[in-house]
């Protein structure tokens, strides 16, 4: 954990929202003008233009710091995903001309829980888009077209999904037997491999995204924008999982990771990206959530001796006449020359051994001792702390999540046909390249 995050939050959730929206197919007709066709699907064209910009986007996202050769795979994986959007939409608008398959009601919630991954409400997302020059109705189309796939496809297979009771019986059997395993908290990708030809390709695909996130693109909109999981929609997020839950493969890889860490895996169907936020130790049976800042009170370019005393006196002082962290905080703020970091939310129990010593004796509202860094001393600001019960997955919570993986399998298998019966025709430098 680094003592001062990136303060480009901002920055990357706009990035963010950008690769959601950008590309996404939307009833209207096209009003960009064309530059160059990339691509024609069953007659619907995308523009090097569409392209250029979801590209771009992405590359900020990043960061700015990938070199041509990544950005040459970012621009066909991405090419790839807007694909087969098309495809998605035409197949639901062939089998369903006159009825939407979402209400507003279900597109206006799922805007909502979007916003809630930013930490914001629904109307200050959208204030937030519209400050940005984004189109709010480009992003409910891309959301429109997602729900409708989904609907679609529990529509055609979903008496072919059910869980018998007998086998959820089992499952949950299994999972309160072992519940004094290790728990992980998850998020995760999923990058199908349909047959040997794409072994290859698909494991290039997965380490393009492992790329992208090691260079900071946020996983909830990777996971959003490529992931074939059902859960994409969620920005991947799994929650707690026990062992039952994943493969013999990703649960091997969960048990050998660190939190905070990225891992491809194969399992028997493709390759998984995992993301491990949080580990609870065998035993355990709950977790404190706990949020923080970290305050910087420099020493300055003198840094003498005599100097480094008279700015810890300060400091100490100004801990002793604040009644709680926030008043801490608003004098730095106040001061006009210390650092306040973002805040950091994590579990306690998850935080490396450093940093958990330090804030697991510090209450809500409570300030640490100060701690010496090499250029000024450091106040951990324990803004909220709350313990939890770890939350054994319900017999609903297993339906649910085993149903899913079944329409994933049917939702692969049918856009896979889709794409083999329908025409596809990739131009310029695209023309080689595989549709998975």
């Amino acid at each position: 954990m680094s003592l001062f995050k990136n303060l480009k939050k901002r920055t990357a959730i706009l990035a963010s929202v950008f690769s959601l929206i950008h590309g996404g197919y939307c009833e209207s007709s096209q009003t960009v003008p064309y530059e160059g066709i990339v691509a024609n699907i069953n007659g619907d064209i995308i523009t090097a233009l569409d392209l250029n910009d979801r590209v771009n986007l992405a590359i900020f996202s990043a960061g700015g710091n990938i070199n041509p050769d990544f950005i040459d795979k970012i621009s066909q994986e991405v090419l790839r995903e807007m694909i087969t959007e098309r495809i998605k939409w035409k197949c639901c608008r062939k089998y369903f001309p006159k009825q939407d398959l979402v209400s507003q009601e279900e597109i206006t919630e799922y805007f909502a829980n979007l916003a809630g991954q930013y930490r914001m409400s629904a109307e200050e997302f959208e204030k937030f888009l519209k400050s940005n020059s984004i189109s709010k109705d480009l992003l409910l189309a891309q959301i429109k077209v997602n729900l409708s796939w989904m609907e679609y496809i529990k529509a055609r297979y979903g008496k072919y999904a059910s869980i018998s009771d007998s086998e959820l019986s089992r499952l949950m059997r299994d999972i309160k037997d072992r519940t004094d395993q290790e728990a992980y908290f998850v998020y995760k990708m999923f990058f199908p491999v349909n047959n040997s030809n794409q072994e290859k390709e698909v494991a290039a695909r997965a380490q393009n995204i492992y790329n992208l996130l090691i260079q900071g693109t946020s996983f909830a909109s990777l996971a959003q924008n490529f992931s074939k999981s059902p859960n994409a929609g969620k920005g991947g997020e799994l929650g707690w999982i026990y062992k039952q839950q994943v493969s013999s493969e990703e649960y091997k890889a969960l048990s050998e990771m660190r939190p905070g860490q990225y891992k491809i895996v194969r399992n028997p169907h493709g390759y998984v990206l995992l993301y491990l936020r949080d580990k609870r130790a065998a035993g355990l049976d709950s977790f404190t959530n706990i949020k923080f800042v970290q305050v910087m009170v420099p020493f300055g370019e003198a840094n003498t001796e005599d100097s480094v005393k008279h700015i810890t006196e300060f400091a100490i002082d100004m801990k002793k006449n604040s009644v709680n962290c926030h008043e801490f905080i608003k004098k730095a703020q106040e001061s006009g020359f210390m650092a306040i970091s973002d805040s950091n939310e994590a579990i306690l129990e998850s935080i490396e051994p450093a940093y958990r010593d330090i804030l697991i004796g510090i209450p809500g509202g409570g300030i640490s001792d100060p701690i010496k860094a090499e250029d000024g001393l450091i106040f951990f600001c324990v803004l909220n702390r709350q313990s939890e019960k770890i939350k054994v997955p319900t017999e609903e919570d297993i339906r649910s999540q085993k149903i899913n993986e079944r329409f994933e399998v049917f939702s692969e298998r049918e856009l896979r046909e889709l794409k083999q019966a329908g025409e596809i025709i990739l131009y310029g430098k695209y023309k080689g390249m595989t549709i998975l």
